[in-house]
């Protein structure tokens, strides 16, 4: 329900907290997930390689968004604005520099205040 590096917790780890010391936490809205086309989507799958040194690999399976971080496993996204999206279990968001006619060039990794840039590797 936590991260352990940090003391902050997930919106539903907060709500549990909550009713175990006898507090009423307000319900959770869950978020209705804009399901982009498959023609979008494909624009964006590729390998993303950043500065650090890792690299990122977007994909798609039955028709969701995974991204998955070299050394982790794939996780599911959801579309939040204009080529941002929202991990669904991770507290961090990614958007896609694209242009209107080509595939994804970039993807941004926004998570802990940090803005950290991958570009797409040449097949």
């Amino acid at each position: 329900l936590t991260n352990g590096a940090a003391i902050e917790t997930t919106e539903i780890g907060t709500r549990i907290i909550q009713s175990v010391f006898g507090l009423n936490p307000a319900p959770i809205n869950i978020d209705t997930d804009e399901k982009p086309g498959k023609e979008y989507l494909d624009r964006l799958v590729g390998v993303y390689h950043s500065a650090l040194g890792f690299d990122m690999t977007v994909s798609v399976s039955s028709g969701r968004l995974l991204a998955q971080i070299t050394g982790q496993q794939a996780l599911a996204l959801s579309k939040v604005a204009e080529n941002r999206f929202r991990y669904k279990i991770v507290d961090a968001e990614i958007e896609f520099d694209i242009t209107d006619d080509d595939d994804a060039v970039a993807v941004t990794i926004y998570q802990n205040g940090q803005e950290i840039r991958c570009e797409r590797k040449e097949d």
